[in-house]
């Protein structure tokens, strides 16, 4: 997508959807069409129009800062990523777009990018964070949703990665193991060796997600023990 500035000079965007241009705020589109006007931060300590200006758009001198901007915004926000996501299911996989090779299975490659997906947490949805992570069997997406120098409008970048597997928030551990860690326990099993990386920032869910493989692990690899009592 472009935008253009002042000058009509033409600007390239990352691949996204824009909500404004350099002219001025322009609202989102909800998913059924209609325009979502952004909310401006009503004046608060220290923020009160001048005299004179413009009724339809007043100019407010509150401090604010991004993220609470994008928070008083987030249903424009929302809305936006719902129609990206309702768009993405329609599109060809990755697949097809890098000439229709068929990707390689869990059996045979020799090293396996997996993500998966947290869901948000309660202090997280309670504070008015909404989710911006979008994934596919193929393929996670976060969407930047950011703010102009203004704090009135708003754009927005969609980023996808390809990753061997993806799993959102609604997954399990054990669909995750059974899918992904199962070839390497029977590797394991066949005298083989096999390592699983787990890489990701502080509660993002690594030890949620290995505590899982470890109990998988064990399940498939060490005999069951027998009842207390018996020899």
């Amino acid at each position: 997508r472009s935008l253009s500035d002042a000058s009509g000079r033409s600007l390239s965007d990352a691949p996204g959807r824009s909500l404004s241009d350099a002219s001025g705020p322009r609202p989102a589109r909800s998913a059924s069409g209609g325009a979502v006007a952004p909310k401006v931060p009503a004046g608060g300590p220290g923020g009160s129009a001048e005299a004179g200006d413009s009724k339809e758009d007043p100019i407010t001198r509150q401090m604010i800062d991004k993220r609470t901007s994008r928070r008083n915004n987030r249903e424009s926000f929302v809305a936006a990523i719902r129609e990206w996501r309702e768009e993405i299911n329609s599109r060809k996989p990755l697949s097809h777009v890098r000439g229709g090779a068929v990707a390689a299975s869990s059996e045979q490659r020799k090293v396996l990018v997996v993500a998966r997906k947290r869901p948000l947490f309660p202090h997280e949805t309670g504070r008015g964070d909404f989710d911006v992570v979008s994934t596919t069997p193929s393929t996670m997406a976060v969407h930047l949703c950011m703010m102009n120098p203004d704090l009135k409008g708003m754009f927005m970048r969609h980023h996808e990665f390809g990753v061997g597997m993806a799993f959102g928030e609604q997954s399990s551990n054990g669909q995750l193991c059974d899918e992904a860690i199962k070839p390497l326990l029977r590797n394991v099993a066949n005298g083989g060796a096999s390592t699983v990386f787990m890489y990701g920032q502080t509660g993002s869910g690594k030890t949620h997600t290995m505590a899982g493989i470890e109990e998988f692990a064990a399940s498939l690899l060490l005999p069951p023990q027998p009842p207390c009592g018996t020899s």
